[in-house]
């Protein structure tokens, strides 16, 4: 199976490497101890089995690889791609499901609730924060189309949730691969962090939604001219200005910018792409930034300075206790021990990786939590909670990748496999069709004798011409 978008190995791919096995074996070796001292048994005993486990799915990666590529990844049929779809559709049902039949428990309360029901004589209250004044608009208009009620306020949340996470995956099925965004479109349906987000109230979701249209758009584009990239900064710029996450995407304009697949582009074309998406970007955060002043009536330094001081870096502080850990802790031993595949799948191909830049993107989301960057209002840990379910899935899709090291390039392989003749079709060798000959076809030989019809004579047998001596016909 092939991804839509990987990137040359070079040394920042390593150094991402390295940070990435690190943070996942330090994860794993923390959830494993925590999850036996929770069972009563030694903590010492967790880690020794998260290095047992790891050493074994190295093994079991080298294996499942080798057995993909010598017998059952040549087995492609229609049959995969409907389980795919099988799969999608099923997933979807069940985390409906499980949403509707928590919609009963989800809480009464809530200061968004509050600030956009619908009342005499109140007024949504104005938000420095972008997000949480347009979450509070779109939760204003669902109240008043279908009722006055918290019940619509969850059901909004869960709409902009499965509609997301459906998009996401049809995202990710470009830009990572099939196996990868199943992977992700599985937690986003049914892992209870996910199913406890959409019964409360918050921007995030809203944001989600805008986060994962933004990279789609960010994907399209990165398929085109470089003068799309424009176009994709300043989208890129109205998702930064709701909520400082957003500059994650200006990390997968880059990433699309210097992708495996437009290594043929020139370093000035792909240099000149990249300064059209900041350039949208700055384009587009100023567009944005007068906009809101006209609407406010304050002045355009004002607001921009408003947006500087809602997320102006604090003080290095760990952001996740232990209790907010413990809660979930089963949950996320599974995704770290699916992330552990990445650790090993880096390394079966040679020329390529898939996994750099969104572990560049997870490494700032934690950087941005530690500084303390990121609002209470939008935390961060719903971005990188996908991160890590992103990573767990390409991780896994570099195991069943096509790609093996030091292989032709993709043009040249689909070159050669046009120029060879095709010797069997369906199990039986294709036979030689003649065409109709428009020229007629020759007449057989026949025998020819010489016999014609002469009369010797007798005479004309001396062949020289009598010349008088006298002739002169020379001179």
């Amino acid at each position: 199976m092939r991804a839509g978008m990987s990137w040359g190995k070079n040394v920042f791919s390593y150094l991402m490497w390295i940070l990435y096995t690190l943070f996942t074996g330090v994860i794993l070796v923390c959830l494993a101890g925590a999850a036996c001292a929770g069972s009563g048994i030694s903590i010492y005993a967790g880690g020794a089995a998260a290095l047992v486990y790891l050493a074994a799915l190295g093994g079991f990666v080298f294996l499942l690889r080798r057995l993909w590529t010598e017998g059952l990844g040549k087995k492609k049929t229609k049959a995969l791609q409907a389980a795919e779809a099988l799969a999608a559709v099923l997933l979807f049902a069940a985390g409906l499901f499980l949403r509707l039949q928590d919609m009963g428990r989800a809480g009464q309360e809530s200061i968004y609730f509050e600030a956009a029901r619908i009342e005499a004589g109140q007024a949504i209250p104005q938000a420095a924060h972008g997000a949480v004044f347009f979450y509070l608009q779109v939760l204003r208009v669902a109240l008043a189309f279908l009722g006055n009620k918290y019940i619509v306020g969850v059901g909004l949340q869960i709409f902009l949730q499965l509609t997301a996470s459906l998009l996401l995956y049809f995202v990710l099925r470009k830009l990572a691969g099939k196996i990868a965004a199943i992977v992700v479109l599985a937690f986003c349906m049914c892992a209870p962090y996910m199913v406890e987000s959409s019964m409360v109230l918050s921007p995030e979701m809203l944001f989600y939604l805008l986060f994962v249209l933004a990279a789609a758009v960010t994907v399209l584009c990165g398929q085109g001219k470089p003068v799309w990239f424009f176009l994709s900064g300043i989208i890129i710029s109205i998702a930064i200005y709701l909520d400082i996450s957003g500059v994650l995407l200006l990390l997968l304009g880059a990433g699309a910018v210097f992708s495996y697949e437009n290594k043929e582009n020139s370093p000035s074309r792909k240099a000149g792409s990249l300064l059209l998406c900041f350039l949208g970007a700055a384009a587009g955060f100023a567009g944005c930034v007068l906009a809101d002043s006209c609407l406010s009536g304050k002045s355009f330094r004002g607001v921009a300075g408003a947006w500087y001081r809602l997320y102006e870096p604090g003080a290095f502080q760990l952001p996740v206790t232990g209790e907010e850990a413990g809660a979930l802790y089963w949950e996320a031993l599974i995704l770290a021990g699916l992330m552990a595949f990445g650790i090993f799948s880096f390394w079966l191909n040679r020329q390529k990786e898939r996994m750099s830049i969104y572990a560049a993107g997870m490494g700032l989301v934690i950087l941005g939590m530690c500084f303390g960057i990121f609002t209470e209002e939008m935390p961060g840990s719903l971005l990188l909670y996908l991160l890590m379910v992103l990573l767990a899935g390409t991780g896994l899709e570099g195991c069943f990748s096509e790609e093996t090291a030091g292989e032709l390039p993709d043009a040249r392989k689909e070159s050669d496999a046009e120029q060879a003749p095709a010797l069997e079709s369906d199990g039986e060798k294709n036979k030689v069709q003649y065409i109709d000959n428009p020229l007629p076809l020759p007449k057989k030989h026949r025998k020819r004798v010489l016999d014609y019809h002469l009369e010797d004579t007798g005479d004309g047998e001396e062949f020289d011409y009598f010349v008088d001596e006298n002739d002169d016909f020379d001179i």
